[in-house]
């Protein structure tokens, strides 16, 4: 027996096979036309604003120096502008073409050195600057449009004949490409590493945030020449991203399309049908045919075409009933039609145009949907304000469940699909967060408006105010999203820049140990350095070759600075010092440390190396050193001091490298410089389990400590400290806490977990309940 495939890998194949040459040039010239009609005049935009930002600053600047620099900044943009234009196109496209040919080779990140000159060698401190932002850029870029990225990967691949990226890969035109290229085409300019982070600043506000239109429109070139047209995001993300990118599970139809769901098996949809139709199974589009004693026109129901003979009174009751308001027969006090009362209505002739017999298939129907409204107007997850509106489409949806058995049997159905969409959006809804110029309730009382104005018996206008709502849900969510990604990000940045802090502190104060050190060489180490190994941190972790630099001239230096006892580690020392000494000079320069500063230690250091090189009968009375703060032990024994001297520089460098490097893996640096890990502050019951487990993507329903009750989305969690960041619909930053203060936000009832599965599968569940026990 054959096994079937989902169709987008089938489609890939194909595609492959059959795309020729001559097609595939046609759609790489559009998409490189693309990318000089998108990119490169967002680029020339951003630039003919940029004199107005400088000028700005010029005018708010402290110094002359400073005025003097934007001025002469502004010169050098305008003089090179066409150039940088045109290369920042040539090397996009450049990048574009070479990736269609072949994935990238990741460069590679390998450790170690030959020479203490090499181990001894700096990065330029404003090189790390801009690798800083650039970094930063890709990382918002990547997440802000993963599921655009994704998409495109397949499709260029698909096209070119090549494998597809993976999730970490670059993309021909993605993120890493863009700017790269901008930081090589920009980096003629001859300007301040200030002005230069400016620049990657605009870039990122007039570029990146719009690069979902650029990808947007290569995605409809390629999906336009068929290339994987029926391929979604969720044909191959995880589904905890999508939640994260979405704010929670969305109810499309793509399940439906990749038939990832047997809803012909569902339980519910059986026993439903079997409540409402009997014991025989009911055929898609049955509208009341095989009840006994009813007859209804050849071809039965036609979805979007009409009611057949059984539900034709009581559709055109209902629409009667519709368009005057249904208020008299709802419960008292409450927002739910009375079944009862409706069917005594009808069967009484209180509607306009006389009595409607209502059979008893029809009197099951209503029974159902007054329940499935039951349990949605109970629901606490909604928001009243929200029941209030959807309370209006009781009516509508009770014609539909008439017209269309479709609505109990296919959880894609558009009605279902359109109920579970208002309740998943109103779940985060609350009145202080609402937009007044594009306001969630606004937009529901209008599409609810127009669904109970315009509906007769065509449910395809469902279907059109579905799509219509979907889309009001893509452009608020791409606002928020942008929003959140900003406030997450820059929650991000602070933490890493205190992660980075806590790890050079940490291998700052391993490499010092028990030395004792010269009190400037000491706060030479704990001070300017520190900060320079924090920067190579952030930069690339602490496994680069920047990190190892920086680490090995503090190792150097304080391996320098111990007794050499013997005749071999005072040669030793001599040979080092003009590597060591260059060094720092070196990192003292990009430090812009000032020039008292340099020499104080330079001077201080020539002391200690003179009086150490010297032998010991030639050693004057040494200076007063400072008593290193982490040891409370006496001197250091002789024998002590001489076999620490048997080492030489590399093998001290090698020693600590390894002590640090290991202790960086195991996270034992948390502690320090600010960043916070989890303390046992609360019990570990079920509150603190369901604390700890809540997912990205997930909702609150939460009082403040003024009372104020806000709905809250968990938008990140923080793997290092534990930090967990929450949002409003809008994407604006409210609270963060940890594990432990959420449980006890928990367990004090101050915040409740909302229930995020579809609404009317819940509902339906909850229908099945009730009627297995005969109520």
């Amino acid at each position: 027996m054959s096994q079937s495939r989902p169709e987008n890998v089938v489609a890939i194949g194909t595609q492959r096979a059959r795309l020729d040459a001559a097609v595939r040039g046609q759609l790489v010239s559009r998409i490189r036309g693309q990318v000089r009609e998108g990119l490169t005049q967002r680029l020339h935009v951003m630039l003919e604003q940029i004199d107005d930002s400088l000028f700005a600053r010029a005018d708010r600047a402290d110094s002359n120096q400073l005025q003097t620099a934007y001025f002469d900044a502004m010169r050098e943009i305008r003089l090179k502008r066409p150039t940088l234009e045109s290369d920042f196109s040539a090397l996009v496209l450049k990048h574009f073409d070479q990736g269609l040919q072949q994935r990238p080779v990741p460069a590679s990140s390998g450790r170690g050195h030959a020479t203490i000159e090499d181990a001894l060698s700096l990065v330029e401190t404003d090189e790390l600057e801009e690798k800083l932002a650039i970094d930063a850029m890709v990382t918002k870029a990547k997440r802000l449009y993963a599921e655009s990225l994704f998409l495109l990967g397949q499709r260029l691949a698909a096209m070119a004949g090549t494998p597809a990226p993976t999730v970490d890969e670059e993309m021909a035109i993605g993120p890493e490409v863009i700017c790269a290229a901008f930081q090589e085409a920009s980096s003629s300019l001859q300007v301040d590493i200030q002005i230069r982070l400016l620049l990657y600043k605009l870039f990122d506000h007039d570029v990146i945030n719009d690069l979902g239109e650029f990808y947007a429109g290569v995605d409809l070139i390629l999906r336009e020449a068929g290339i994987l047209p029926t391929l979604t995001a969720a044909d191959a993300m995880p589904a905890a991203h999508r939640a994260r990118r979405n704010g929670g599970p969305r109810t499309g139809q793509a399940a439906d399309e990749r038939g990832g769901v047997n809803e012909a098996a569902d339980d519910i949809t059986q026993a439903l049908r079997q409540f409402l139709y009997g014991p025989e199974p009911v055929a898609p589009g049955f509208s009341g045919a095989h009840m006994p004693g009813v007859s209804t026109p050849a071809g039965g129901f036609v979805p979007g075409g009409g009611a057949a003979q059984l539900t034709v009174p009581v559709v055109q009751a209902l629409s009667r009933l519709q368009q005057t308001g249904s208020e008299n027969y709802q419960i008292a006090g409450g927002l739910s039609i009375d079944p009862t009362a409706l069917k005594r209505g009808l069967s009484e002739g209180s509607f306009a145009g006389g009595i409607v017999p209502v059979h008893p298939l029809e009197e099951r129907t209503i029974d159902v949907v007054a329940m499935l409204f039951d349990f949605l107007f109970e629901d606490p997850d909604l928001p009243g304000q929200i029941k209030n509106a959807v309370a209006r489409l009781q009516i509508p949806v009770l014609k539909v469940a008439l017209i269309d058995p479709e609505f109990f049997g296919r959880k894609q159905h558009p009605v279902r699909r359109l109920l579970n969409q208002l309740a998943h959006a109103g779940i985060g809804w609350s009145p202080e967060a609402d937009d007044p110029a594009d306001g969630l309730l606004q937009c529901i009382d209008h599409l609810v408006g127009r669904v109970v104005n315009e509906f007769e018996d065509n449910v395809q206008i469902f279907s059109e105010v579905l799509e219509d709502f979907e889309a009001w849900l893509g452009e608020t969510e791409q606002r928020s999203s942008e929003r959140e990604e900003e406030a997450v990000d820059e929650a991000l940045q602070e933490e890493n820049r205190l992660l980075a802090k806590s790890a050079a502190a940490a291998a700052i104060d391993s490499t010092i140990a028990d030395a004792e050190l010269p009190e400037s060489v000491r706060s030479f180490l704990i001070g300017p350095w520190k900060d320079l190994l924090a920067r190579a941190y952030r930069a690339d972790g602490g496994e680069s070759p920047t990190w190892d630099r920086v680490l090995n001239v503090a190792s150097t230096l304080v391996w320098s600075l111990m007794p050499k006892n013997t005749d071999v580690a005072r040669r030793q020392l001599l040979d080092t010092l003009p590597s060591l000494l260059r060094a720092l000079r070196e990192g003292m320069d990009r430090m812009r440390m000032t020039a008292d500063t340099r020499d104080g230690l330079l001077s201080s250091l020539a002391v200690e190396h003179t009086r150490l090189a010297r032998t010991p009968k030639e050693v004057p009375k040494p200076q007063e050193f400072a008593q290193s703060s982490h040891s409370n032990a006496s001197v250091m024994t002789t024998e002590v001091e001489t076999e620490d001297a048997t080492h030489d520089a590399k093998s001290f460098m090698a020693k600590k490298a390894a002590e640090i490097n290991r202790m960086i893996d195991e996270g034992r640096f948390l502690g320090g410089a600010g960043v916070s890990t989890l303390n046992d502050e609360g019990p570990y019951d079920q509150h603190y389990e369901r604390a700890e487990s809540l997912g990205e993507g997930a909702w609150l329903d939460w009082r403040d400590q003024k009372g104020c009750e806000q709905r809250i989305k968990l938008s990140w969690k923080s793997v290092i400290s534990g930090k967990y960041f929450f949002v409003n619909r809008q994407g604006m930053k409210i609270v963060e806490m940890n594990a432990h203060a959420l449980a006890g936000e928990l367990r004090d009832g101050r915040a409740r977990i909302i229930e995020d599965a579809p609404m009317v599968d819940r509902a339906l569940l909850s229908v099945l309940d009730t009627l297995q026990q005969g109520v």
